[in-house]
């Protein structure tokens, strides 16, 4: 081989090597928040079992005063409703491989002072949940879901190892979970296949970060009137963008007293 095509030979070959790599745009993510107030007059807090020790013989132990309606959570100060779970409709395409891993992480859900804690849970579709139980007496937990079948464990008191459950697929909406011993203990669950989910803190916040920009489906719920709508009255969802790098800032979403404490719109 001639010695000037063995050079252009060599110089191919080591400008080839120094081209730079050609990578698939890799995803941008970004944040969206806002707030769920109630808009009237913020009523005083019920009591759910007032007359509690008259009905049950363990009540005293069980719990000693009367146990507090958690179907309706409200600041007095902001009117923010907490205990909304608001999500993604539908799983994103692409999502953030932190948020993958946490799906592994066991969701504790104990039992204290005939209290379901917490009140109102997320988990993911095949995520442990772990059942404890704090209290002197036993609790049988029974989940009610729609996708799923339904689980009832007993739970012996004072077990603080727990047993683990955990549901093949994803809900539409949260189902209810209660006692079947202890009828006034209820929760509530909503099963998800992706991590795009938040719960409202004390002043109706909620903030849900890592998401994949471009459009999604949020939707919002409460036990006691079930889906919020929050984007018109004809529809049950909101369309938002999310940007990259940046935090989308919806506008709070009111409530109406007619809504949460008037016919209930539950699925």
């Amino acid at each position: 081989m001639r010695t000037d095509t063995v050079d252009k030979l060599i110089c191919l070959i080591m400008l080839c090597g120094s081209l730079p790599a050609i990578h698939a745009e890799e995803p941008q993510w970004g944040s969206i928040k806002g707030r769920v107030v109630f808009d009237g007059e913020v009523p005083e807090k019920p009591q759910a079992t007032p007359k509690l020790q008259e009905l049950l013989k363990d009540a005293a132990i069980c719990a000693p005063e009367p146990v507090p309606d958690e179907t309706f959570v409200v600041d007095p100060k902001s009117k923010g409703i907490a205990n909304v779970f608001v999500y993604l409709r539908k799983k994103p395409e692409t999502v953030h491989p932190d948020l993958i891993e946490s799906s592994n992480e066991p969701v504790i859900f104990d039992m204290k002072s005939c209290r379901f804690l917490p009140h109102v849970l997320t988990v993911q579709a095949g995520q442990p949940v772990r059942l404890l139980n704090s209290d002197f007496l036993p609790h049988v937990v029974m989940t009610l879901p729609f996708a799923n079948d339904s689980v009832s464990l007993l739970v012996d008191h004072r077990d603080h190892a727990g047993k683990a459950i955990s549901f093949k697929s994803g809900e539409r909406f949260p189902f209810k979970v209660a006692c079947t011993i202890h009828p006034w203990m209820q929760s509530w669950w909503l099963v998800t296949d992706h991590p795009y989910v938040a719960i409202t803190n004390a002043k109706g916040e909620f903030q849900i970060d890592r998401l994949p920009v471009g459009q999604h489906e949020l939707v919002a719920w409460h036990e006691r009137t079930g889906y919020v709508m929050i984007g018109c009255k004809s529809r049950r969802s909101l369309q938002v963008t999310v940007l990259p790098g940046q935090t989308t800032q919806l506008a709070p979403h009111s409530v109406p007293k007619e809504k949460l404490f008037g016919e209930s719109s539950k699925p």
